[in-house]
């Protein structure tokens, strides 16, 4: 199993190698090769693609889904390559990646020294926006990652995120990290739109039932810390505009259960609201309706 990883992981450098060689503008064209390559030759994950995305548009054709399926793979592809670019992206190229017309919310509410949580979704970049932010207000975000199967691509993926001043805080060991993240005014980031086990909390989202994990809105409530969604929309020229959304998370009535659910609720109506006019930019790779 070692010797796999490792032949992964040089492969997965050579890439990040190539890349720096083409430079991001030629990354990015590169992107679009590779991804209908991996579309219609090397179709990982199609049928989930496929799948979904029917689940969510019932009155698109066949021909649109494939459409936004293969589309979806080019926007997979330039956020997974534009990453392995990290190593090599400046901080000028990064501030000028992404525009964001109310960035002041989010420094406003750092400012109020309660913490933040920061929760985004698998849509866009979720990568350049998270450095991008910590970057832009000039404190850490505090990012919550789960590792990779490889140990040695999580090493350079961790490596890569904390590239710009962010900290990496691994799932599974960081309830106590993020508490104490939040206490001394800091900034939690975490992409709150992985599939929920079994019987986890449900809510709607584009009209299925889906699971959700309850930990992001169970820390909000006992926080009482501002909780913002933040969405990096991919323009047409490839950069991003990064907008903000303040969740309210005050005066919700209900059992425990319920506001955590309500939370939920709210983070993923705004998300389907980006999904809906972008369905391409969203992950449809993973089993969000398994059961």
């Amino acid at each position: 199993m070692q010797l796999r990883d490792k032949i992964e992981f040089l492969l997965f450098l050579s890439f990040s190698k190539i890349f720096a060689i083409l430079k991001l503008n030629k990354t990015r064209k590169f992107a679009k090769v590779f991804s209908r390559f991996i579309f219609y030759f090397v179709p990982i994950r199609k049928g989930t693609v496929l799948s979904n995305l029917t689940k969510a548009f019932p009155d698109y054709d066949r021909e649109k889904i494939l459409e936004i399926a293969k589309e979806n793979y080019h926007n997979i592809t330039l956020t997974f390559f534009e990453l392995m670019y990290f190593p090599y992206l400046r901080k000028e190229e990064l501030l000028n990646l992404v525009e964001c017309k109310n960035v002041d919310m989010a420094i406003q509410k750092h400012g109020e020294g309660k913490g933040v949580i920061v929760i985004t979704g698998h849509y866009g970049s979720w990568e350049i926006g998270a450095a991008w932010l910590g970057l832009r207000i000039g404190m850490p975000l505090h990012v919550i990652a789960k590792p990779q199967r490889n140990e040695y691509v999580t090493k350079w993926i961790n490596n890569a995120r904390e590239r710009f001043g962010n900290k990496v805080v691994p799932l599974g060991v960081s309830i106590r990290e993020i508490y104490s993240v939040i206490k001394n005014g800091g900034l939690i980031g975490v992409v709150g739109d992985q599939r929920g086990h079994k019987e986890a909390i449900r809510v709607k989202f584009f009209g299925q039932s889906t699971a959700v994990y309850p930990g992001t809105a169970q820390i909000a409530l006992k926080t009482q810390c501002p909780v913002i969604a933040a969405f990096v929309e991919r323009k047409p020229d490839l950069n991003y505009e990064l907008f903000f959304y303040q969740i309210n998370t005050k005066n919700i009535s209900g059992t425990a259960e319920e506001q955590i659910e309500e939370i939920n609720q709210k983070y993923f109506e705004l998300l389907e609201r980006h999904v809906r006019v972008h369905p391409e930019q969203w992950f449809w790779m993973h089993k969000i309706w398994k059961y």
